[in-house]
């Protein structure tokens, strides 16, 4: 009679803990070697994707490392960013005052003007 095993076996989704249980796979499946269970796969194949883990997880910790520099460097960019939109939204009412009976005047500083109908004037290529 057959038995069951009891519990459940987990199979992670964190991406480090997937390749670090890869890992430890892949360790116990070359000291068993010949003997090993895992040769009995089909279409997989341990001795092509057992090395290429290590390679894997390096990727990743480089992922993590640029994630985080990323983050910093967005952090850098939105502290300018809110004082360039600032000027923007001061230039572009100093220049809705100066030119309140054409403001498709504006076009020429970048800004594009728009009435009901859609956009009055566009930006030269």
């Amino acid at each position: 009679m057959n038995t069951t095993t009891r519990g459940r076996i987990r199979i992670y989704t964190n991406v480090r803990q997937s390749i670090e249980l890869a890992k430890k796979i892949y360790e116990k499946h070359k000291v068993d070697g010949d003997e090993s269970l895992l040769l009995s796969i089909d279409g997989f194949s341990w001795e092509a994707t057992g090395p290429k883990i290590s390679f894997c997880l390096e990727k990743h910790k480089e992922a993590i490392r640029l994630s985080k520099s990323a983050e910093e460097m967005y952090r850098q960019r939105d502290a300018v960013l809110a004082e360039i939109t600032d000027i923007i939204r001061a230039s572009k009412s100093v220049l809705k005052n100066k030119y309140n009976m054409g403001p498709e005047k504006l076009s020429k500083w970048g800004f594009l003007s728009y009435d009901n109908s859609g956009i009055i004037e566009k930006i030269p290529p």
